[in-house]
């Protein structure tokens, strides 16, 4: 399951259906998350554990984990369908907007966004405020604003958190500086970032960031860099040049570079026993 971190949807499409009594909407499972307010009408969701009826006014949650059959009622229905990923990465704008197996996806167990209940009917502390931002995203497909849209759309997900979906809303403090500032480390984009530089990005004073990341990690900032920065250097030296990898890491020659590493691992990056040429 998702948590609040991580939500960025990407909306696929957004459409309205209208289906005569009895009619099959669907019998499989879906390709991507979709949200179906039913604005006339009833129908019926069967599914391998369950069966149950949803009414005019009701929100319906189905997801890639789903496998089910959507009958409209005796009078048809109308449905406001928003086809969506709750996470947007390499595969949102790929999938095809079909309904086949969750598996040709490449969707995981924790990327889905389920009900806390497992079933598709949604709970609603206010309807009214339901249906109005529902269709102030209908509203926002009409313009060029995408933007307008997800925002709407987050707002959306927002009020149907506290009954829907607790993982969204019981979550510890956000994430502490000292491990954003890690992470940043650990993704190898500051090989050469001072501390007051890394201060001026997270907009913290430099000692107090200074502070909580050594009564955390046991280390200074700067510390901690230069050990990922020489592991880095390590790696590439098993596939680059002693010249190359200082430039990739940061470094303003090759001499500056040698003296730290000698310093770190006791042996010049030159005599590793790695394949490599100044």
């Amino acid at each position: 399951m998702i948590n609040a971190y991580e939500i960025n949807p990407y909306i696929r499409r957004i459409n309205y259906r209208v289906f005569d009594a009895k009619e099959i909407y669907s019998s499989t499972e879906p390709a991507d998350h979709e949200l179906a307010y039913v604005y006339r009408g009833e129908v019926i969701i069967s599914g391998a554990k369950r069966e149950c009826s949803a009414h005019e006014g009701d929100l319906l949650l189905f997801s890639p984990a789903d496998s089910f059959t959507i009958t409209a009622g005796a009078s048809g229905t109308a449905l406001g369908c928003i086809h969506f990923d709750p996470i947007y990465d390499l595969h949102s704008e790929r999938a095809e907007l079909t309904n086949r197996p969750k598996d040709a996806i490449g969707r995981q167990k924790e990327d889905l966004l389920v009900p806390d209940n497992k079933l598709p009917i949604l709970k609603l502390r206010d309807k009214t405020k339901v249906r109005a931002l529902f269709d102030t995203v209908f509203d926002t497909a009409k313009s060029d604003s995408y933007i307008k849209r997800k925002s709407a759309f987050l707002e959306l997900i927002s009020a149907l958190a506290e009954n829907n979906f607790k993982s969204l809303i019981k979550l510890p403090d956000p994430h502490p500086i000292e491990i954003q500032i890690k992470a940043y480390i650990d993704s190898g984009r500051c090989m050469s970032s001072g501390l007051e530089e890394l201060a001026g990005l997270f907009a913290y004073d430099k000692f107090y960031l200074e502070k909580r990341f050594r009564e955390r990690f046991g280390t200074g900032i700067i510390s901690y860099r230069n050990q990922k920065r020489m592991e880095v250097a390590k790696e590439l030296l098993k596939s680059d040049t002693v010249s190359g990898v200082a430039e990739k890491t940061g470094f303003k020659s090759i001499y500056s570079f040698s003296r730290a590493y000698k310093q770190f691992y006791g042996i010049a990056p030159s005599k590793e026993p790695f394949k490599c040429k100044v």
